[in-house]
């Protein structure tokens, strides 16, 4: 009885070791099929990197903006803010003066 109760334990865990192997074996080959496909994507990123990096010489895009009747600027307009800013924002239309109790109170100033 002791006899066969250890030859199954040990043909359990010799299967089961097995199986994990196997296991292993699958999920090792999945992960070089996985960085092949990661290798051959990196290829065609770096080729399409090098179109693009050719696309984008300065020549090309001359030629390019030429072709679309596109000219160099001569000159750039420039927006000038005054230096002094105001100091107190208009009234609108319609709208009274409040003192600074009453704007302390409402609701939009945290009163």
């Amino acid at each position: 009885m002791f006899a066969t109760t250890l030859a199954m334990v040990l043909g359990i865990g010799i299967l089961g070791v097995l199986l994990l192997n196997t296991a292993m074996q699958t999920q090792a080959d999945q992960i070089q099929a996985t960085q092949h496909r990661l290798a051959a994507l990196r290829l065609v990123v770096q080729g399409e990197q090098t179109t693009l990096d050719r696309m984008m010489t300065p020549g090309a895009l001359a030629s390019r903006a030429a072709g679309l009747n596109m000219h160099p600027a001569t000159a750039i307009a420039v927006l000038r803010v005054p230096a002094r800013t105001p100091t107190r924002l208009p009234l609108l239309a319609g709208s009274k003066k409040l003192s600074a109790r009453e704007r302390a109170t409402t609701p939009s100033h945290g009163g």
